[in-house]
């Protein structure tokens, strides 16, 4: 790419201007000392009296990953006996919606370490924890209310992270977010983006099951998206084999990107099937490495310094 050019998202459609300023090498963040134990930490070992467990694993014996309750969740717990209606409440006024705010939110402890993020600590590590999303969506879906699962990790401070120690989200919802909608389609936009980007300059890594691309229109430096090869539309439909393919990629992926940006903060959604509907199972990567301002507030364009091709380029020296 010479010089600034603006880029489409084929398949969300938002616009991204790519700057020139092309950095011949990316910022690196330092690593915070963090002590391995934190007696005022809610989420470390011994201190379970401060929240309350719903899931764990291993189930018996000490845990290595644990979901517990949100003490501060945007949402209710939704009761299977509550009356929701279908698509909304229409008030007086012709314009206005909404739902009671109900629905699931909940928080799953990574690691048992305050100090170690789960995919510094290998394989088997971010395998439990993929299999505790699996199981936490899995019951949640059960609701006959609940029509999405949104699982997301924010890492750092200036991800929005209120506690260091190594966690992630989960929550679900009686409607389907506005951003999957504009993923879904009749054709899964998804096979042909893959099919497409394999061989250019934006792939980056992969192996049996998944693949690793630096999309065409990334909003973030650094984006980076983890596909499934063949078309699962959430993590519902991966066995054991599936789901240590992942950990083994995601392990491989984290260790090449913090070899180029550090300790770097971020955030991380999977993008999964709404109940009922088809979709194509994929992670999105969100280094936060600069601030969003009045433009992309104002408008939803979005603007990049660092183009996906030297991104990808960058990472792939690193694997």
């Amino acid at each position: 790419m010479a010089g600034n050019e603006i880029r489409r998202d084929p398949i969300s459609g938002y616009w991204v201007i790519l700057s020139e300023r092309r950095a011949k090498r990316p910022h690196q963040f330092v690593t915070e000392k963090v002590v391995e134990r934190d007696r005022r930490c809610p989420f470390c070992p011994g201190n379970e009296h401060m929240v309350l467990e719903t899931d764990r694993l291993p189930e018996k014996g000490k845990w290595l990953v644990k979901a517990v309750k949100n003490k501060y969740p945007f949402v209710d717990k939704l009761d299977e006996r509550t009356s929701l209606p279908r698509e909304g409440v229409i008030r007086d006024e012709p314009f206005y919606y909404h739902f009671p705010s109900l629905g699931y939110h909940e928080v799953i402890i990574d690691t048992r370490k305050h100090n170690k993020e789960v995919f510094d600590q290998g394989i088997m590590s971010t395998y439990r924890l993929l299999e505790m999303y699996k199981r936490r969506m899995e019951y949640m879906m059960k609701n006959r209310w609940i029509k999405y699962v949104n699982i997301f990790k924010n890492k750092g401070s200036q991800a929005g992270a209120s506690l260091p120690h190594p966690h992630s989200q989960i929550s679900a919802f009686p409607f389907v977010p506005e951003r999957i909608k504009k993923e879904m389609r009749r054709k899964c936009g998804f096979c042909e983006y893959i099919e497409l980007e394999k061989k250019s300059p934006r792939f980056v890594h992969e192996n049996d099951e998944f693949i690793v691309l630096s999309p065409y229109a990334p909003r973030f430096a650094f984006e980076m998206w983890v596909l499934s090869k063949k078309h699962k539309r959430s993590i519902l439909e991966m066995g054991k084999d599936e789901l240590m393919s992942l950990s083994n990629l995601l392990v491989q992926l984290f260790k090449a990107m913090k070899k180029v940006l550090g300790d770097f903060p971020y955030n991380y959604a999977i993008h999964q099937a709404p109940k009922g509907k088809d979709f194509h199972f994929h992670l999105e990567i969100y280094p936060k490495l600069s601030i969003w301002a009045g433009l992309e507030l104002g408008s939803n364009i979005y603007v990049n310094a660092v183009c996906p091709e030297d991104a990808a380029l960058f990472v792939r020296d690193h694997l």
